[in-house]
């Protein structure tokens, strides 16, 4: 997962407009794969969302991706506003935040394994 963030980061280090998909669809796969992997936790009877609003949302797949699409694509187009002045943080944003949902997504795979 750090490679991918790494990449990322790499990828997008002369952030311009032209840029901008390729922050935006690094932040939908990475909110895909976490919706999946979360969905799967919680399915699985080994895993629980901790969140009471999150948790309300993951009980119902398109429920969940519903919300985790408006809350990545408000940040989506925060990210957009924040590279027009300042292109690095938005990089660094960015990144950060692929690579949580990514670190969140592994952990939630493993936990639907169940205990080891």
């Amino acid at each position: 997962m750090t490679v991918g963030a790494l990449a990322l980061v790499v990828a997008l280090s002369g952030v311009t407009e032209q840029r901008t998909p390729i922050m935006t669809s690094a932040l939908i796969a990475s909110g895909v794969v976490d919706t999946l992997s979360t969905r799967a936790a919680v399915t699985s009877g080994y895993g629980r969302e901790v969140n009471p609003f999150m948790r309300w949302a993951s009980r119902s797949t398109p429920r969940l991706f519903v919300v985790k699409t408006v809350a990545n694509g408000i940040i989506a187009g925060s990210l957009v506003q924040v590279g027009k002045t300042k292109p690095k943080t938005a990089v660094v944003i960015a990144s950060v935040i692929v690579l949580m949902q990514l670190t969140v997504a592994a952990r939630n795979y493993q936990i639907t394994q169940g205990p080891r």
